[in-house]
C-alpha cells in the first residue's frame, strides 16, 4: 500500500471518530489533501477503509511514524475539543507505531493543551467575524 493513502486512510479514521465532522477538521484534512495533490470524499463510515494495523504496517520509518503522529495531533486538535474516543484512538495508533509507552502521557497533555488553546482561538475568531458583519 502508498504510504499517501495509508495516511490519508488513518485521517479519515480520525475523522470519523465524530458522527459529525467538524468544520475545522474537515478544513484540516482537506488542507493536507490539497498539500498532497489529492481530493478524497469523507466516506460516511470506516467500513471500506483499511484496517489501522495494515496502515500502520505502511509507516515503518522513523519519518513516516514522525508525519502521521504530527498530522494526528493537528487534526485531533483542529475542533478545540480533545475526546476520550480520540484519546483512545490515538493511543491504538501510537502503540502500533511502535513509539515509546513512557512518552504517551506527555504526547496526551500536549495534545489537551493545545486543543485548549484552540479552543480559545475559535471563539476569538468567531468574535473578530461577528465584529466584520
Amino acid at each position: 500500500m502508498d504510504k499517501t493513502v495509508a495516511t490519508i486512510e488513518l485521517l479519515l479514521h480520525t475523522l470519523l471518530i465524530d458522527r459529525d465532522v467538524h468544520e475545522e477538521s474537515k478544513k484540516v484534512f482537506d488542507s493536507i489533501c490539497q498539500i498532497c495533490g489529492i481530493n478524497v470524499e469523507i466516506p460516511s463510515s470506516k467500513d471500506k477503509l483499511h484496517s489501522i494495523d495494515d496502515l500502520v504496517k505502511t509507516l515503518a520509518t522513523k519519518e513516516d511514524k514522525m508525519n502521521i503522529l504530527d498530522l494526528l495531533f493537528r487534526l485531533v486538535i483542529a475542533d478545540g475539543i480533545f475526546k476520550e474516543e480520540e484519546r483512545s484512538f490515538l493511543k491504538e495508533v501510537y502503540t502500533k507505531l511502535g513509539l515509546p509507552e513512557s512518552l504517551f502521557n506527555e504526547f496526551v497533555s500536549a495534545v489537551e493543551k493545545t486543543a485548549e488553546g484552540q479552543k480559545i482561538w475559535l471563539n476569538f475568531r468567531k468574535k473578530i467575524e461577528e465584529s466584520l458583519s
